[in-house]
């Protein structure tokens, strides 16, 4: 009887074991590789991220960036766990505006899958190129040409994990698991306007995003301008103690319900300091707000949500996607959003959300004195349907970037939380998905 062990059969998982347990809550699927790599290559200071994939990243995934590379005396560490140049010690965190500073994602990746890394650092003339053993630990290395950067390559993923192999085999899963990696990129690319990122899939070429000179740029090119054209830009400051700053892109009233309304929460973007995030509390005002406000409570408005707050607000070790954040005042940062999107909902129907925010308010600010709740709930707990990636293809996220236009100027006082619709010679583009 296992509630009836003795201390005598106690023992210490092999490490082999315990790193296999681990690797697996961090790598949960392709997306997750690609969140951590992307990840790295934007901590490396990169420009460039390009994302290449075979069958759907199970048999081969790769992330190529013009970062920084690293150094070879840093190369017998860069995928042991815990090892990161990154935080030194947990004084650290208080002030962290790094993606990644745990030190496992490589690590968990030579055990989850083969992985393999090239890189090339400035000054130097060829490249090196590592690989790895599952333990972290390198077993080969050879020069290699190359631009400077980083490639890292994984093969075989979840190959030690056969039932989470089989299941992602699926077709169904396999259409989710693309549709979930093209959201990572997205997010991304959103809460990084000023680099260049792209997907290939199976030889495809399924997103293209230059870099772009602002938010709202990045916005009108990853929703593409038929989507942007019916959104508005919100501003507000969080006026407390901790300060900070939101600008949120949602439906302007009118926008059409069809186009800007999805099941799931693939194309409701959240972002803060720059990490993007999943929120539960944030989706549930959203559909009290907009989406009851255009008579769709049930499903999600394509937006984005960008909060920016001092770095030592932020709790970002809540969970092992590094997803679910803590924040100081939360209730504060949530007020000021409720009161930014009740502001600016359609006018007929102003009084009916009014109502149904308030109660929802009462709820977060509730649990926030009971304790420091999170405003991030874990990405697991998506709701991830098989209709979100047809959903997709047909929503006019685009493979092309339409022509980067200058930031409208500044607004009046009045008109600070309407954005100026652009009637410039922009091209819509739409994605070609791989059916």
């Amino acid at each position: 009887n296992r509630g009836q062990m003795s201390a005598s059969q106690m023992r210490q998982l092999p490490a082999a074991t315990a790193r296999m347990l681990s690797s697996g809550q961090v790598i949960l699927g392709p997306e997750s590789v690609v969140k951590e790599l992307i990840e790295n290559a934007l901590d490396a200071g990169a420009t460039r991220v390009d994302v290449r994939l075979d069958s759907c990243g199970l048999d081969r995934l790769e992330v190529l960036d013009n970062g920084r590379g690293f150094s070879a005396s840093d190369a017998d560490l860069v995928a042991m766990r815990h090892c990161t140049s990154k935080l030194a010690d947990d004084s650290g965190l208080a002030d962290l505006v790094t993606y990644g500073f745990r030190g496992e994602a490589l690590n968990s990746l030579c055990t989850v899958g083969q992985l393999s890394m090239a890189t090339r650092c400035q000054g130097e003339e060829l490249g090196r190129e590592y690989a790895f053993d599952k333990s972290g630990q390198v077993v080969s290395r050879r020069d290699v040409a190359m631009p400077t950067g980083t490639r890292v390559t994984v093969r075989q993923l979840f190959h030690c994990l056969p039932v989470r192999r089989q299941q992602l085999r699926s077709a169904k899963r396999l259409r989710e698991a693309l549709a979930s990696v093209e959201a990572a990129i997205r997010s991304a690319a959103l809460a990084n306007p000023g680099v260049r990122f792209a997907l290939l899939s199976d030889g495809e070429a399924l997103l293209s995003l230059p870099e772009c000179a602002s938010l709202n740029d990045r916005v009108r090119q990853v929703l593409s301008y038929a989507v942007w054209q019916q959104m508005q830009r919100l501003d507000c400051q969080i006026n407390n103690a901790v300060g900070g700053r939101v600008v949120a892109f949602v439906p302007a009233s009118g926008a059409d319900k069809a186009m800007l309304f999805r099941n799931g929460d693939l194309h409701s973007f959240f972002i803060v300091n720059r990490r993007p995030v999943q929120s539960a509390k944030l989706v549930k005002m959203i559909r009290s707000t907009i989406s009851s406000a255009f008579g769709v409570p049930t499903k999600l408005p394509v937006c984005v949500l960008s909060i920016e707050l001092p770095a030592d607000a932020l709790d970002v070790n809540l969970n092992a996607a590094k997803t679910q954040i803590g924040l100081a005042n939360e209730a504060a940062v949530l007020e000021s959003i409720r009161t930014m999107l009740l502001d600016t909902v359609p006018n007929q129907s102003l009084a009916t959300v009014s109502n149904t925010v308030a109660t929802t308010a009462d709820i977060v600010v509730a649990n926030n004195n009971n304790a420091p709740d999170s405003i991030v709930s874990n990405a697991n707990n998506k709701d991830v349907r098989a209709d979100a990636a047809g959903a997709a293809a047909e929503s006019h996220l685009p493979t092309s970037p339409v022509a980067p236009s200058a930031e409208s100027p500044d607004q009046t006082e009045q008109q600070q939380h309407q954005i100026r619709i652009s009637t410039s010679n922009t091209r819509s583009t739409r994605m070609r998905r791989k059916r």
